[in-house]
């Protein structure tokens, strides 16, 4: 009988144990499945994560390269030289030439004999409005009444060298004044900035304020204000320099200002050097 009992709680414990060894498994399976799983989906999101990253990365370098073609194009086309054309004296016959000496030298030695000329010595963006000028065939008046009585084909302004012992962002801020005013009156003429004539190397070197490192810095940013459609850029400094990029000494007298006879000379060079 004891026998008996003794079998008996043996088989019940052996199927107690067959039975947990099953539960285990399965919850080892069921978990392992989980796991994997998880594994699966970490890994899925991964890729998903990885692809968007490599798809924002393909979509930003092609928009920057977009970017960067439209800035290159843009940039291309500012400072891209106008095509020029060769004009006869008639061409400025509807001019106006605005500037300080050097334009006043233009007005009695060149041959533009038909062009207006509102110059002064010691004029410049910062004094432009406020000078009372005698024009030749008009009459003393300012720029405002220049402007506003009389139509221009054309406008020519050579300032800067007077303006270099000032401030040069102040400079820069006056000429895209007087620009912008000249447009406001004068919508349909076509608007020629003159680089400043460069100094010899004998005044350029002893000179702290009128050199040609200041000069061209000058020139270098009002040239950045030709738009190249209405706006243009002309540089004579082509015209009267020496081998260094100073003004030939066999040019001039006072190191500044070219010899009389030379201004007939900058009058053609006008003449070939005109917007097409």
């Amino acid at each position: 009988m004891k026998k008996s009992i003794l079998f008996f709680i043996i088989i019940i414990l052996v199927l107690i144990g067959v039975f947990t060894i099953k539960s285990s498994i399965k919850n080892s399976d069921s978990n392992l499945n989980i796991v994997l799983e998880d594994q699966t989906t970490t890994l899925s999101n991964e890729n998903i994560n990885e692809n968007k990253q490599q798809e924002d990365y393909v979509n930003n370098f092609q928009n920057e390269k977009q970017i960067e073609h439209i800035d290159n194009k843009t940039e291309s086309k500012k400072n891209s030289k106008h095509e020029k054309q060769t004009v006869g004296k008639e061409y400025f016959d509807d001019a106006l030439f605005i500037g300080d000496s050097r334009t006043v030298g233009i007005s009695e030695y060149g041959d533009l004999n038909n062009a207006i000329f509102f110059a002064n010595t010691g004029m410049s963006v910062y004094n432009v409005f406020e000078k009372n000028v005698s024009v030749p065939q008009v009459g003393k008046l300012k720029l405002e009444q220049l402007l506003t009585y009389k139509k221009f084909g054309k406008i020519y302004i050579m300032l800067g060298i007077n303006e270099l012992g000032y401030n040069q962002e102040k400079t820069l801020k006056k000429y895209k004044d007087l620009l912008k005013f000249i447009q406001e009156k004068q919508s349909n003429a076509i608007i020629y900035i003159e680089a400043n004539l460069h100094v010899t190397a004998e005044r350029s070197n002893k000179d702290k304020t009128i050199n040609n490192i200041n000069i061209n810095k000058i020139n270098n940013e009002i040239s950045k204000l030709a738009d190249n459609e209405k706006i243009f850029f002309i540089d004579v400094n082509e015209k009267f320099d020496d081998e260094n990029g100073n003004l030939s000494s066999n040019y001039t007298q006072d190191n500044v200002h070219i010899y009389a006879k030379y201004y007939k000379e900058w009058s053609d060079w006008l003449s070939q050097n005109a917007v097409k």
